[in-house]
C-alpha cells in the first residue's frame, strides 16, 4: 500500500516539474517576442522621424527640429534623434550642398 502511494506521489511530482519547465520555456519565448516587438516599434518610429526630419530640412533648412516631442538635430549628413535619454544617429535622406 505504501509503495503504491509513493509511486503516485513521485509520478505527480515529476508531472508538476515537467509542467513547470514547460511554463518557463513558454515565458522565455514570450519575453523574447516582446523584446523583438519593442525593437521593431522603435525602428519604425526612428525611420518615420528620419523621413519627416529630412523632408522638413529640405523645405526649411532648419537644423534643429522638434517632431512629436522628440528633439532632432541635423549636423552635415547625420541626423541625431533623441528619444528619452537615448540618442539615435541616422543618415540624412536629402543631399545638402554644403
Amino acid at each position: 500500500m505504501i509503495r503504491v502511494e509513493a509511486t503516485i506521489t513521485v509520478t505527480t511530482v515529476i508531472m508538476l516539474a515537467m509542467l513547470s519547465f514547460g511554463l518557463l520555456l513558454q515565458n522565455n519565448a514570450f519575453n523574447a517576442q516582446l523584446s523583438n516587438r519593442r525593437q521593431m516599434i522603435l525602428a519604425v518610429e526612428l525611420d518615420r522621424l528620419q523621413l519627416e526630419a529630412s523632408l522638413e530640412f529640405a523645405k526649411s533648412g532648419h537644423r534643429h527640429q522638434k517632431i512629436d516631442q522628440r528633439d532632432i538635430m541635423i549636423d552635415g549628413q547625420k541626423i541625431t534623434i533623441k528619444i528619452g535619454s537615448r540618442c539615435h544617429n541616422r543618415d540624412l535622406l536629402v543631399v545638402t550642398s554644403s
